[in-house]
């Protein structure tokens, strides 16, 4: 990874792969996220890479070449009828708190698991978020749904065929590899030389690591450099970790003879070849413009030469032995010649070979087999755990030079094609988890995801993939396509480890690859793009990368994943970075990005929600375009720009230069269906077959979808709906600062203004307490229902919570607190508690209820004193108005209350203490004004409950027992 791709690195390995099952997931079965993407791939041309695109907005996969060290004849793995999986030996569940290792392989830190309650849980993207800037450090992490969550497997397996890729696991390591690509080279061009040899050469009885011999001696100027300045003994040391033995007293010596017999000779050959490749010029391939008999090297024809060669390579070129500077007579006739490109290419044109198609039963058995004859011969020690082992043996086996283990893997397969693992089908509509949100399957579509905007769905992006793994099994580094999130789930099967690197070390990242393996880099500038490749965590952490790794489990000797990408918000800068980088690499786009970021502007011009984060962004893409074109116009003195609103296929906008969609503009000709993006115009001559040099005439022309206007309106709208918005927050601040109080009404507004429209405004306390107040209301219904099922058992015993009337329960409560305090109140010092504030007479006016006879304060029930002194008669709310009136007056202030504090669900209620009704009272207070009586005048009848509590003594908090009355 570059800071051009700066979204976090993973890799995978299926560690301890046995075999799993298609029993309903568990709920431990665990989801990984990573806020991470896979080190782009180019989707049209990686001939080895596991996600590929065609023309139009949708993946497919692609051809897989073959290792020149792994070819030959594939086998079929056909039975006759197709036996469903076994599931006897199947893991299908794990226990719900992880287990979390206290020293990894290579002491690598663990990543962060994270356990969402049944309440976080419900909304994927919303808790994605705020989990973000936590788990972004890690590069990836793991969620592990609540206890419960357990959707059914409906993939059917006696129906499910599935392709594979073949891995050889020491040549998916990328210093192994380029250790073989220069064995090979080095055997290929000895043999042509007619010293063949099939043993490395031995010091101290081991074989000489002539790849790290070459480098050694090449990263100290070249061998006359390493003899003028007496080195050979310092670079027999630094080719042999731990050093050579007491007995091995010539090292420097035998060190300096093997390099001049086995590595000078084919350094000197094939020294053209690697200056070509520094300068960039990597195409060997047969180029059908020139004829056949011209020699590869100096262009003159070879026909009618004798002293000519025919590269056995790629190429397929003729040379002329003069030009090569070799002697015919060291030549061996029997074996075959490469040029020196095409030698020194060798092997480097790497992608796993297509392997065996199987059904799930096919692989299991495969599996099985497989590992119990691993196992048997590389038994697990004393004391390590089997996870442990296998991770280790995966690594051993991935820098052998020597051990060419080979596994299968199903990689990349189209759950539209074959099934998915999550309910999706319609016979599957009645299942819940058919429409759950975490069902890959509904995830990308999910509104919040920008990639909801993307018509048609993308094969491996918003459709799922599915995975199937055995032991050794891997995914190599990535980072997700466009730099997207990307979540997989595991169904079931044995424990899969993920590796993975944050953002932040995205630059450390690609520079330690290119340390480790500069021959791959010089061959594949774009070779992290490819997912071929893997490097060791220990490596990596050596050169200063951050490396974290994660189990994820359940299930044995086969594992099935399935996985999608989604883009939340925050991914937009990452996205706009992705594009640089693939316009740089000439990559294949997955989907335009200035389409997307265009549809989701228009939709949402007064929506400042998603104006704030997509308004800079979409600026400066226009401010780009704008420029861009004013730019080629004048440079190419072109006419002004043809309009065209039809919306085109992919395969008509992609550029010939990048390979980058052009969807605003593009540079188009008359004489050819090639287009050029307006950033790379510069090329437009050399693409042009009419054009006269004499008269330079040519027939391109800027074609415009998007105009000048359009775009600048856009930009325009955007900023004023930004305006607006900054206006309207000042308002709201300015009016909360100057109000003392606010009504249930004022509250109401600016709260769902707020929310719904994504101010960055803060309520201060007010705002403080309405993010908290659905849980308190939510304990206030729930202490409510308790507090009557207690008092008035017969009445509310058998009533539902989502049945329960408050107004009704609070309308009883206030008569039973009037009658309870009226017969155990005893006043202190002949003072009485007035009022249903329970304030004492503090000689204010106050007015005597001519039916019950209670008194009230007049500033508590709204009268002036002189309202009061002019009334002759007069009668208290409670007396006044009937039960149902009075009930349904609470109701409706209860129903306001609830739709401010938009409660929705209600959670198990702990055992109630009084203090606790008395906290809710006082927090209610604070919404409605200062004074306790305020709350009770609002709510309707005042609640008349004494502030001290309910029955209780001091100290001690006890519930509230009462019988019927």
């Amino acid at each position: 990874m570059s800071n051009k791709h700066p979204y976090n690195t993973r890799m995978t390995s299926q560690s301890n792969s046995k075999m799993m099952n298609n029993v309903p997931v568990s709920t431990h079965e665990m989801i990984s996220v990573a806020r991470k993407e896979e080190i782009p791939s180019n989707k049209h041309q990686n001939p080895s890479r596991s996600q590929g695109m065609s023309s139009e907005p949708q993946r497919m996969s692609a051809k897989i070449k073959s290792n020149s060290r792994t070819k030959g004849k594939q086998s079929t793995n056909q039975s006759n009828s197709v036996q469903p999986i076994d599931f006897s030996t199947i893991r299908t569940t794990y226990p719900h708190q992880d287990e979390v290792k206290s020293k990894r392989l290579y002491n690598l830190p663990e990543g962060k698991t994270f356990y969402p309650t049944w309440t976080e849980f419900q909304d994927p993207y919303e808790y994605i978020a705020s989990i973000t800037q936590e788990g972004s450090r890690y590069g990836i992490i793991k969620i592990i749904p609540p206890e419960g969550w357990n959707p059914n497997f409906s993939l059917e397996t006696t129906r499910f065929r599935f392709k594979t890729r073949k891995q050889k696991v020491n040549t998916m390591e990328g210093e192994t590899r380029a250790k073989l690509n220069y064995i090979d080279q080095l055997q290929l061009f000895h043999a042509q030389q007619g010293r063949p040899f099939s043993r490395l050469p031995q010091l101290d009885k081991a074989p000489i690591d002539l790849h790290k011999l070459a480098r050694a001696v090449a990263d100290r100027g070249g061998p006359h450099e390493v003899s003028k300045n007496k080195q050979w003994a310092e670079v027999a040391r630094e080719i042999k970790e731990g050093g050579y033995s007491q007995t091995c007293t010539s090292a420097s010596k035998t060190i300096k003879e093997r390099y001049f017999d086995f590595i000078d000779p084919y350094e000197k050959y094939i020294a053209e070849a690697k200056r070509e490749c520094k300068l960039g010029k990597l195409d060997i391939k047969v180029d059908l413009a020139k004829p056949e008999d011209v020699c590869g090297k100096c262009g003159k024809v070879t026909e009618g030469n004798e002293d000519v060669l025919h590269c056995d390579g790629e190429c397929e070129k003729p040379y002329h032995i003069d030009c090569l500077n070799i002697k015919k007579d060291n030549l061996n006739p029997d074996a075959q010649w490469h040029c020196p490109m095409c030698l020194f290419l060798t092997g480097t044109d790497y992608g796993f070979e297509p392997g065996e198609g199987f059904t799930l039963r096919d692989l299991q058995q495969t599996a099985d087999s497989f590992r119990q004859r691993y196992l048997k011969n590389h038994p697990v020690p004393p004391g390590v755990s089997m996870e442990d082992h296998i991770e280790s043996e995966f690594w051993r086996l991935a820098h052998s030079m020597d051990d060419n283990t080979e596994v299968f893997y199903g990689a990349d397969i189209n759950s539209t094609d074959y099934g998915s693992g999550f309910p999706c089908s319609e016979r599957d509509r009645d299942d819940p988890y058919n429409r759950d949100p975490w069902n890959l399957r509904n995830l990308p579509r999910l509104t919040g995801s920008l990639l909801h905007d993307i018509t048609p769905a993308i094969p491996g992006m918003m459709l799922p993939w599915v995975y199937v793994g055995m032991i050794f099994s891997a995914f190599c580094w990535h980072v997700e396509d466009h730099y997207t999130y990307s979540i997989n789930y595991m169904h079931w099967g044995e424990t899969k480890t993920w590796y993975g690197i944050s953002a932040s070390f995205a630059s450390k990242f690609e520079a330690a690859a290119k340390k480790l393996l500069p021959e791959l880099f010089q061959h594949q500038p774009d070779l992290l793009t490819q997912l071929t490749t893997i490097l060791n965590p220990e490596k990596l952490v050596q050169e200063g990368v951050e490396v974290f790794a994660i189990d994820q489990r359940p299930n044995q000797f086969l594992n099935c994943n399935e996985a999608v990408n989604f883009a939340l918000p925050d991914w937009i800068k990452f996205g706009c970075e992705s594009i640089k980088f693939y316009k740089e690499i000439k990559r294949h786009q997955v989907f335009s990005h200035e389409r997307l970021l265009l549809a989701i502007g228009l939709k949402n011009l007064n929506n400042y929600k998603v104006v704030k984060w997509l308004k800079d962004p979409l600026s400066e893409m226009c401010t780009k375009e704008l420029k861009l074109r004013a730019e080629v116009i004048q440079q190419l003195s072109l006419s002004p720009p043809i309009h065209d609103i039809t919306e085109p296929k992919d395969s008509e906008m992609v550029c010939s230069y990048c390979n980058g969609f052009s969807y605003f503009s593009a540079l188009k000709f008359r004489c050819t269906d090639q287009i050029l993006c307006i950033e790379h115009a510069d090329y437009a001559q050399g693409m042009c077959n009419c054009g006269e040099e004499n008269e330079k005439k040519y027939c391109y022309f800027i074609q415009v979808r998007i105009r000048d206007f359009h775009l600048k309106s856009l930009m325009d709208t955007m900023e004023y709906t930004a305006f607006q918005t900054q206006q309207d927050v000042e308002y709201m601040a300015t009016y909360l600062e100057e109000s003392t109080t606010l009504s249930i009404k004022v509250l109401e507004d600016i709260y769902t203004r707020v929310k719904e429209c994504g101010y960055d405004f803060e309520l201060s306390e007010l705002g403080h307490f309405i993010e908290q107040s659905q849980i308190w209301f939510r304990k206030l219904f729930e202490l409510c229902f308790e507090v009557a099922q207690n008092i008035w058992p017969s009445t509310y015993r058998n009533t539902l919570i989502n049945n329960f009337d408050v107004g009704d329960f609070l309308c009883k409560w206030e008569k039973r607190a009037r009658s309870f305090l009226s017969t155990t109140d005893i006043p202190p010092l002949n003072q009485k508690h007035y009022c249903f504030c329970r304030r004492p007479d503090n000689f204010k006016t106050m007015i005597e209820c001519d039916k019950c006879h209670e008194w009230y304060h007049c500033e508590c029930i709204g009268m002036s004193d002189e309202e009061a002194n002019s009334l002759d008669t007069w009668t208290c709310s409670m007396c006044h108005y009937d039960k149902n009136h009075l009930s349904k007056k609470i109701r409706k202030s209860m129903n306001k209350f609830e739709k401010l504090l938009k409660a929705t669900t209600v959670f198990p209620f702990s055992p109630r203490h009084s203090e606790q009704f008395v906290k809710i009272i006082q927090i209610i207070k604070s919404l409605l004004g200062p004074d306790l009586f305020h709350i009770r005048r609002e709510i309707g009848l005042g609640l008349a409950i004494p502030i001290d509590g309910i029955e209780t003594k001091v100290g001690i908090d006890t519930d509230v027992i009462m019988t019927d009355n």
